[in-house]
């Protein structure tokens, strides 16, 4: 074993040959280098010593949320419970019965038993596939369909800190580190790893993931509690990780509970992490190494998108608006060059590769923000500038619309078809690029409704090239729903199972689609045409069937909605009812 390990290596925490360019970093394409001084190895007691660059250990720790006992009395953690798991999404990860108490500040013991009670779980739940199994599976599907638009890590890392982790060889303390620092970041390399595993296996369908079930609340208990005890040190000091666990945590939530509160609470954390860090500024990028420094990009891009969608759907507060910014939005997509993310092992992995990704990521966040300024514009001028020049919103509208103009040629249909033919490596690339065209045309498709009915309510239908003819609008709505569902036939099915539910994620197919429902909805309660009426009852039953297979939070609500006999949708729309179907396709059902 090597005395010391490079400088990239000690903060990934992946095992260094030692030699002069070691290995990982001639994989990665990275600069080697030996300037982090050795520190020297000590009796444990010396690990209670506090680090000058490190707050001391009561500021560190954050204990876990009080709770009271039966004389009212408050304590710092539950009793001890003897661990109960059935294969449902409902029940709690604790733990068992045989571990130790712990005291406030011995954040390793904790993590520790956290750790092997989770790898306990998992071993007795899914035998004869093993936990390590378990997690790489977790890992190469967040790779394959999630990583395309939502590059938030870099995969050797991941399988360094799976080995490190779940191997059943390794039993020792996996936590400890020579310094407080490095303890901490064990932690949070822990809590990253199962919170991904939480939100890929809770959504993921079971023809992908057959156990998801088994590991979606268990790893996102796990990852919280993780969080919980570092919480004070990693919001004083944030990195990539502390950004990712929360998205992470927002996604797997929404699945598992639908507390869509606990969900936009937790992502708005992620997001004034991004503020507080500066990420908008390039030059706020320039102390981090370059992976560090790559996944600060992707994961702003990736919450600035997701704001900007709460702007143009107004579903929640946003806070990213470039006014708001001290400085130019000046972040680029990468650095002066590409650096992996993806596994330079695998197949599929190269320059090209993960360059033509990064560029169909950046198609979301351009389709979001030219949206968001266009829709901010349409209600400005409906408020304050009527019958004012509406040139510049016509150019707004016409500059959305050229976006998928650009659109590069792998991610056209012709390209992204796989065929027998195909290598392992070609089939994964493809596979990639689909889940990249799922998201940007239905979310274009999505799009173009809002801005249509923002164009409507604020009496600007010139915007469009429209005039004021009820009929017309409605003409229109009905075409552009056909475009919408016309797109979704075109996709195979599980890439819109994949696109999950969440309302605060960029991400979120299902939430698309019930906008979409929605506007049928209103159509039909407030057109008369027979024919568009007809039509619209038609795509309306569409709709319920594709969300009824999807399997999400909403679909049992939905197709209840379906079985309503046509008697009685009628009798509802006479009576004014509408707005409760609508509310109902328009809001995650408690």
């Amino acid at each position: 074993m090597t005395a010391r390990a490079c400088d990239s290596c000690r903060r990934r925490k992946v095992k260094c040959d030692g030699s002069a360019v070691c290995a990982n970093c001639r994989t990665s394409q990275l600069h080697c280098q030996y300037t982090i001084p050795s520190r020297k190895r000590g009796p444990k007691v010396s690990r209670t010593v506090p680090l000058h660059d490190a707050p001391p250990p009561a500021t560190i720790h954050t204990p876990s949320p009080t709770t009271q006992t039966d004389n009212g009395e408050s304590q710092l953690w539950p009793s001890p419970t003897t661990r109960q798991y059935h294969a449902e999404f409902g029940n709690s990860f604790a733990l068992s019965g045989s571990s130790p108490g712990f005291a406030p500040g011995n954040m390793t013991q904790k993590a520790q038993a956290i750790r092997d009670d989770l790898l306990q779980l998992i071993t007795s739940a899914l035998t004869p596939v093993s936990a390590l199994e378990a997690v790489n599976s977790c890992i190469d599907l967040y790779m394959q369909y999630t990583f395309p638009t939502a590059p938030s890590v870099h995969e050797p890392t991941l399988r360094a800190s799976a080995l490190s982790f779940f191997s059943s060889t390794n039993t020792a303390d996996v936590f400890q580190g020579h310094t407080r620092l490095e303890e901490i970041q064990n932690l949070r390399a822990f809590a990253l790893l199962i919170a991904l595993c939480a939100s890929v296996s809770s959504v993921m369908p079971e023809s992908l993931l057959a156990y998801r079930q088994v590991l979606a609340k268990p790893c996102l208990d796990a990852s919280r509690e993780i969080m919980r005890s570092i919480e004070d040190f990693d919001i004083a000091q944030p990195n990539s990780t502390s950004i990712a666990v929360r998205l992470f945590h927002s996604n797997a939530l929404e699945h598992i509970t639908g507390d869509s509160t606990l969900c936009y609470y937790i992502l708005g954390q992620a997001t004034l992490l991004i503020r507080s860090m500066r990420l908008h500024d390039e030059e706020a990028l320039k102390s981090h190494d370059a992976i560090e420094a790559q996944l600060l990009r992707s994961l702003f891009w990736q919450i600035y998108a997701a704001d900007q969608a709460s702007a143009c759907l107004r579903n929640r507060p946003f806070f990213l608006h470039e006014l708001l910014f001290d400085g130019e939005l000046s972040v680029r997509p990468h650095g002066e060059s590409i650096i992996p993310m993806v596994d330079p092992a695998k197949l599929w992995s190269g320059d090209v590769f993960e360059e033509r990704m990064l560029i169909g990521f950046h198609f979301l966040p351009r389709l979001w923000s030219s949206a968001a300024k266009l829709l901010s514009g349409i209600r400005i001028y409906g408020k304050e500038n009527l019958g004012a020049d509406k040139t510049h919103l016509i150019q707004k509208y016409m500059g959305f619309l050229g976006i998928l103009d650009r659109l590069p040629h792998w991610l056209q249909a012709a390209n992204v078809i796989i065929s027998r033919d195909d290598s392992e490596g070609t089939q994964f690339q493809k596979t990639a690029f689909w889940t990249q065209r799922c998201t940007i045309l239905v979310t274009f498709q999505c799009l173009r409704l809002v801005i249509l009915q923002q164009c409507v309510d604020c009496k600007v239908w010139d915007v469009m090239g429209l005039n004021d003819e009820a009929l017309t609008l409605s003409m229109v709505k009905i075409g552009i729903v056909n475009d919408f569902l016309q797109t979704l036939d075109d996709i195979p099915f599980i890439y819109l199972q994949i696109k999950g539910e969440p309302t605060a994620s960029i991400l979120a197919g299902v939430q698309r689609i019930r906008r979409v429902g929605s506007v049928l909805l209103q159509i039909l309660d407030n057109v008369t045409d027979e024919i568009i009426v007809m039509r619209a009852e038609h795509y309306f039953a569409r709709i319920l069937d594709i969300l009824a297979k999807l399997d999400s939070k909403s679909s049992a609500v939905l197709a209840e909605l379906k079985e309503l006999n046509p008697a009685r949708f009628e009798s509802s729309r006479a009576l004014g009812e509408s707005t409760t179907f609508l509310d109902l396709l328009s809001h995650q059902p408690p």
